[in-house]
């Protein structure tokens, strides 16, 4: 399913793929980059409101596109900065129950 979304639903929406990410530090974690996310390009954050990273609104068309398709879970977005300037992350985190269906299915 992540793939469907890191690809198609992505190049659908954005122009281009997300690069899918596999979290290291729990099993039900994944994430999805994006280096040039198109909604943070074109909306202006007024200086008052900070760190906000409109990227929140992708986040949340994807946690719906997944509890839509059976797998339950959160997704929050998170400014990465890099050498080549800043990425959004989508930081996918599953419920143990889509854990679990997983792991009987393989």
């Amino acid at each position: 399913m992540l793939n469907f979304v890191a690809s198609s639903i992505w190049k659908a929406l954005f122009g281009h793929s997300a690069e899918l990410l596999k979290g290291q530090d729990h099993e039900n974690e994944y994430m999805l980059n994006d280096k040039a996310l198109l909604v943070n390009r074109f909306i202006s954050v007024p200086k008052d409101l900070g760190d906000v990273n409109c990227g929140a609104f992708v986040a949340g068309m994807v946690e719906g596109m997944l509890r839509s398709a059976e797998f339950p879970g959160s997704a929050t977005a998170h400014t990465v900065e890099e050498p080549s300037g800043t990425s959004t992350t989508i930081l996918i985190r599953f419920e143990e129950s889509v854990m679990a269906r997983e792991r009987r299915a393989a």
